[in-house]
C-alpha cells in the first residue's frame, strides 16, 4: 500500500496563508528544491518523516491531506526487481530516508538488513551519485562500522544491504531503560567514538549520529549510514547563507549548527557535537532541545544556551556534564576536537565514579524518567487511550526497583571489598543509631507524667482578617472558652518570658 499526496488539497492549505512557497520550505525544514518537487507533483508519495512534517505543519488529520492506495513498489515491482539476490521477510523499520527490512540474501542464504532509500531523498543529487557515495563510504573497515555488502538501484529505488543486527538500536534501548549510568554510556561512547576517529581519518564524516544509527550487539556498538546522510541532503547547500536553515540536512534533535546553518566546510567537529547530544540524552533521559516544530528544534541551539545536564541528572559527576557541555559549544575552538578528544574527556571526568553512585543514580533516574501519555493519536485517526496511568505506573515502577536491585547486587559482585566496606558502614551506623534511641527514650521520648497524656492538646487561634495564627491568648478570652467550650474537659493557661536581672 502506498500513501499518495493529494496535492489539490495541499495547494488548497498553501493559498491560505500569504507565505511563500521558500517560506513554506523553510517552516516544514526542507530544501526550496525538495519543497518545490512535492509542491509541482513530481514526488506524489512522500517519505513518512516528510508526511509528519506536512500534517505538523497545516496542522491537520492524514485522510485530509493523503489517500491509501491499494498495491505498492513493495507488492510488485521492487521485490520482483531484486529477488534473484534477495527476499524481503519483514519490514524493521522507517525514517526520513526510507524503509529497512530484514531480507533473506538467496545466493548465501543468511538474513541481512536492507534499506530501501525514497527517490524522493536522493533526488537532489540522484540515484548514481548516491550509489557512488555509498561505495566511497563501504571502504570503511572498522569494528566499530557497520559494513555494506551490496548495494544498487531497482524499480527506480536505490538501496543498500548491512549485517542484519538483532540487539537492536540504541534508540531501542532508550526507549526501554529511559537513561543510562555513566558506565554504560561511556562504553556505547566509546565504541562510537572509535568509529568516527576511523572514519574521519580517511575523510569521511557521518552528519546524521543519532540513536537509532547506533546499532548494538551485546555490549559491542555499531555504527551505520557512514557518509549517506550528507550525500542525501546534499541539496541543503544551496540555501547558502547560515541564517536560512535546512534542518533536513542530519536531524533536528542532533545536528550541529554549522550543519544546520548550511555551512559546507564541516570537519570532526560538526559530528563530536552531534555525539555529545546523544550522550547527554542518555545521561539526563531527554533530548538537549525541544519545540513543537524542525524548525524551532534546531533553532534553539543557537538562541538558548547549553542546558544544564547536572539540573536535569544531579547524579551525573560535575566534571562529566562539563564535557558534555563543552562538546555542546557553539564555539568551535572550544568544542572538544575530534571523537577521542571527547572520549578521554568523559573518562577523565568518571573516574571517580563509584558502585554505589552509579546504583543510586540508576534508581533515581528510572523512577524521575517515567512518562505516560493519556492520549495517542493511531494512524487512522482514531484515539485510543490505554490503561489506568495510576496502574501502569505502578507496574513499571516494581519493574525498574527489580532491575535496579539486580543492577546493585552485579554492581557490588564486581567490587567485593568496596560493597563489604560499605555494608559493614551502614551496619555500625544503624547499631549506633539505636543504641542512642535506646539511651535518650527514659528521658526525651517517654509519655506526659499524667493519666491519659494523649489527651492533652494546646490550643492556637487564627485571625480571620489577617490569617495569622498565634498561641497567646488574654485572660478575657481563657475565661470564655471555659465558660462556653463543650469540647474540653478543662482548660489552663501558661506564661512565659525573659527578664534582666541586676544584683545578687
Amino acid at each position: 500500500m502506498r500513501i499518495r499526496l493529494k496535492l489539490d488539497r495541499l495547494h488548497g492549505l498553501m493559498a491560505r496563508s500569504n507565505l511563500s512557497q521558500n517560506h513554506w520550505a523553510m517552516k516544514l525544514g526542507l530544501s526550496r528544491g525538495h519543497w518545490s518537487d512535492i509542491v509541482n507533483g513530481k514526488h506524489p508519495y512522500p517519505s513518512v518523516k516528510t508526511r509528519e512534517r506536512i500534517l505538523e505543519t497545516f496542522k491537520v488529520d492524514l485522510d485530509e491531506l493523503f489517500e491509501t492506495e491499494a498495491g505498492g513498489w513493495s507488492d510488485h515491482s521492487f521485490q520482483a526487481a531484486i529477488s534473484h539476490r534477495y527476499v524481503i521477510d519483514r519490514e524493521l523499520g522507517h525514517g526520513g530516508m526510507g524503509t529497512v527490512y530484514v531480507a533473506r540474501d538467496v545466493k548465501l542464504g543468511r538474513l541481512v538488513a536492507l534499506k530501501v532509500v525514497s527517490p524522493e531523498a536522493v533526488s537532489g543529487i540522484g540515484i548514481k551519485q548516491f550509489l557512488k557515495e555509498i561505495r566511497y563510504s563501504a571502504r570503511l573497515d572498522h569494528h566499530h562500522v557497520l559494513p555494506v555488502h551490496d548495494a544498487g538501484e531497482a524499480a527506480g529505488y536505490p538501496y543498500y544491504v548491512m549485517p542484519l543486527v538483532r540487539g537492536g538500536s540504541l534508540r531501542d534501548l532508550l526507549n526501554r531503560k529511559q537513561r543510562l549510568s555513566v558506565e554504560e554510556t561511556i562504553r556505547i561512547v566509546r565504541g562510537v567514538a572509535e568509529a568516527l576517529s576511523h572514519a574521519h581519518e580517511n575523510h569521511v564524516l557521518h552528519c546524521d549520529v543519532k540513536p537509532a544509527n547506533v546499532l548494538l550487539s551485546g555490549d559491542h556498538a555499531f555504527v551505520a549510514d557512514f557518509g549517506i546522510s550528507r550525500a542525501i541532503h546534499a541539496e541543503a547547500f544551496e540555501w547558502g547563507k547560515p541564517p536560512s536553515l535546512d534542518t533536513s540536512a542530519g536531524t533536528p534533535a542532533y545536528v550541529s549548527p554549522e550543519q544546520a546553518g548550511g555551512e559546507r566546510d564541516l570537519d570532526a567537529r560538526s559530528d563530536v557535537y552531534s555525539l555529545a547530544c546523544m550522550t547527554f540524552e542518555r545521561l539526563s533521559g531527554t533530548a538537549p532541545f525541544g519545540g513543537t516544530s524542525t524548525v524551532a528544534v534546531v533553532a534553539q541551539r543557537f538562541t538558548s544556551e547549553v542546558p544544564d545536564l547536572k539540573r536535569l541528572a544531579p547524579e551525573v559527576p560535575a566534571r562529566v556534564a562539563g564535557a558534555v557541555k563543552r562538546g555542546m559549544s557553539l564555539d568551535l575552538e572550544r568544542r572538544p576536537q575530534s571523537a577521542a578528544e571527547f572520549l578521554n574527556s568523559l573518562q577523565r571526568g568518571a573516574s571517580h565514579v563509584t558502585p554505589v553512585r552509579e546504583s543510586l543514580s540508576i534508581l533515581g533516574s528510572r523512577i524521575s524518567a517515567l512518562n505516560f501519555r493519556l492520549t495517542e493519536r493511531a494512524p487512522s485517526g482514531t484515539r485510543r487511550i490505554p490503561a489506568s496511568p495510576t496502574l501502569v505506573k505502578g507496574i513499571q515502577m516494581l519493574g525498574s526497583i527489580k532491575q535496579d536491585v539486580v543492577y546493585a547486587l552485579r554492581t557490588f559482585k564486581r567490587a567485593p571489598v568496596y560493597a563489604a566496606t560499605v555494608i559493614l558502614t551502614l551496619a555500625f551506623g544503624i547499631a549506633a543509631n539505636a543504641l542512642v534511641f535506646s539511651l535518650m527514650s527514659p528521658y526525651f521520648l517517654r509519655p506526659l507524667p499524667f493519666g491519659d497524656s494523649d489527651r492533652l492538646v494546646q490550643l492556637g487561634h487564627v485571625d480571620s482578617l489577617t490569617g495569622s495564627g498565634s498561641y497567646r491568648f488574654s485572660l478575657s478570652q481563657l475565661e470564655d472558652y471555659k465558660e462556653r467550650s463543650i469540647a474540653f474537659e478543662d482548660l489552663g493557661a501558661y506564661y512565659y518570658g525573659s527578664r534582666n536581672l541586676t544584683g545578687v
